[in-house]
């Protein structure tokens, strides 16, 4: 069975949420209670593909269904584990703040209740587990629970970025923005690509206008890498834009780059969507997160990715169940990878991410995914002290380590 990597920044772990919760499907709320039967019902069914409308009537039916809540008014969701997979119910404001949280469950058939006073700072109900597929919206306008949301013009909103310059911005970068990652729109150059390295100008004013492609919440970050990874210190923001959910909306973002400003990202999906930043250049050209310019490697690592793990092919870790790779630092490696087994969809796609910190990050390196049998990906990088792991984004047992030699010691995380 497919296991999801939990993306979120929990402190309790899944497995420990798991044991607490395997018995019985009671539930800890922020601003929810212990249900007690009390306020207007609303019944949802939860499973990997989505979230199940099933009461009342105005949701029936519907994956995902948009919540109209009155702020004010008391309402009990009950949802039932459809799939025993693990899942929670969740709901957030429009910065991502928790309101009210359930605890996960994975009894397939048991049932959670929570009970709850709807407020307008309400905007989005998903599970953490699943937050790209289990994810649907809150109308807080009024109502009494459940009703699928109709046609939402398209809106356009400014984020203006601590450059302190209004100036016309030297280029415009235009991206798509969705869960599995930012696509390039525009200039010709990043059309077509996933996670385009941005190559801009220190100093100069940029414009990024991106439109949100899957009506999943996301945002554009850029960050500068002057902080310390060793002390989880990982850089300063030069922008953040809000959260925007509506498919089809736009997003104009302005923003000046350092010379150290390194990367872009979205805070929901951080690891999926997350590009390169080069400074020093003129314009925007395109390598991907994993691509490099610099010199040949002087080893490449084979390994096959089986059965929800990493399998080693390559000579000294052949036969190997996520082998820990041995590296020497500054040296240029690279591993290449090859999917042996099709998948039909998409949430179950393997691909390989180097952090400094499994499972929270930050990703130094990635491939793209991949469905096909038989498909490769190379990734190229060099090793430093701040390596720790590679994973497999959507699978927890698909994960190793990466031992960092330097000279006659060397550095390796614990996982």
């Amino acid at each position: 069975m497919n296991e999801h990597r939990d993306r979120t920044a929990n402190s309790v772990s899944r497995r420990t949420v798991l044991k607490r919760t395997a018995a019985s499907g009671t539930l800890v709320g922020l601003t929810g209670t212990l249900a007690q039967g009390g306020g207007t019902k609303i019944r949802l069914g939860g499973k990997v593909a989505g979230w199940q409308g099933q009461a009342p009537n105005s949701i029936k039916g519907q994956k995902n269904p948009t919540l109209k809540l009155k702020p004010g008014k008391k309402y009990t969701v009950v949802w039932k584990n459809l799939d025993g997979q693990p899942h929670d119910f969740v709901i957030r404001d429009k910065s991502g703040k928790q309101l009210v949280k359930t605890k996960i469950m994975n009894n397939r058939g048991k049932t959670q209740s929570v009970t709850f006073t709807a407020s307008k700072k309400m905007a989005t109900y998903l599970c953490t587990v699943h937050p790209t597929t289990m994810k649907g919206q809150v109308n807080t306008g009024g109502g009494n629970g459940g009703g699928g949301g109709g046609s939402q013009s398209t809106t356009s909103s400014t984020q203006s970025g601590n450059d302190g310059n209004s100036k016309k911005p030297a280029k415009q970068i235009k991206l798509g923005g969705q869960s599995t990652g930012w696509k390039g729109i525009a200039p010709e150059s990043i059309k077509g690509k996933l996670n385009p390295t941005l190559n801009l100008k220190a100093g100069q004013p940029y414009e990024v206008i991106w439109i949100n492609l899957d009506g999943f919440d996301h945002n554009f970050i850029a960050m500068s890498a002057d902080g310390d990874p060793q002390t989880a210190d990982y850089g300063s923001t030069v922008v953040r834009s809000p959260l925007m959910n509506v498919q089809g909306q736009t997003q104009t973002v302005r923003f000046t780059p350092k010379k150290d400003t390194n990367e872009y990202y979205c805070e929901i999906h951080p690891v999926e969507m997350r590009g390169a930043i080069s400074t020093g250049g003129n314009g925007t050209t395109q390598t991907t997160t994993n691509q490099t310019t610099q010199t040949s490697p002087s080893k490449t690592f084979q390994l096959g990715f089986k059965d929800g793990k990493w399998m080693g092919q390559s000579s000294g870790i052949k036969g190997k169940a996520n082998p820990t790779l041995t590296l020497q630092q500054g040296q240029r490696y690279a591993i290449k990878w090859t999917n042996t087994t099709s998948y039909s969809r998409a949430a179950n796609r393997p691909n390989l991410v180097l952090t400094t910190n499994y499972p929270n990050g930050p990703a130094l390196s990635r491939s793209d995914f991949l469905l096909k049998k038989g498909t490769s990906q190379t990734v190229t990088f060099t090793a430093s002290k701040k390596l720790s792991a590679y994973f497999a984004e959507n699978y927890r047992k698909a994960h190793g380590k990466i031992v960092v030699k330097s000279g006659g010691g060397s550095t390796t995380t614990t996982m």
